[in-house]
């Protein structure tokens, strides 16, 4: 092991007592009054900036799937549902949704025929995905269910 001589040495030894000094308090903190018998002793209150659990997001527009024609919605889809889209839109059939696990998947064909899938989208995936124009976006997925957005970008 090298070993340290001269400055260097000097330096160490200043820069550790430094550490040292910093991390601890040489004064001694006053002892806490234990509670008598008389004294009620309370649990603390809960931090306000605890986070509350949320639960699954409802979707704006519910079940609706019609909702979705125009290509501007947020709806909760099931495994197997079917999403028609308006004519004009880019795609040439139902966009068919399955939900396993934590993700979801589109199938579509497009206007020119060819098919199109968008496999295991999840909520934390960095953004939507899309077929043609057509965005498609994970909100939220659980027990073969999930809320989505649709939006003709």
């Amino acid at each position: 092991m090298p070993t340290v001589t001269g400055t260097r040495a000097a330096l160490a030894g200043a820069a550790m007592t430094v550490l040292l000094t910093s991390c601890g308090s040489t004064t001694p903190e006053p002892a806490a009054a234990s509670p008598s018998a008389s004294t009620p002793v309370s649990a603390p209150a809960p931090s306000p900036s605890s986070p509350s659990p949320t639960g699954f997001p409802k979707a704006a527009d519910g079940d609706d799937l019609d909702a979705c024609g125009d290509a501007e919605c947020e709806v909760l889809v099931h495994d197997g549902d079917k999403i028609r889209l308006d004519d004009g839109l880019g795609l040439a059939a139902p966009l068919d949704v399955t939900v396993t696990g934590d993700s979801v998947t589109f199938t579509s064909v497009t206007a020119g025929g060819m098919r199109a899938t968008l496999s295991h989208q999840t909520p934390d995936q960095g953004g939507p995905s899309r077929i043609n124009d057509i965005s498609l976006a994970v909100i939220a997925v659980e027990d073969r269910k999930a809320v989505i957005t649709v939006e003709h970008v």
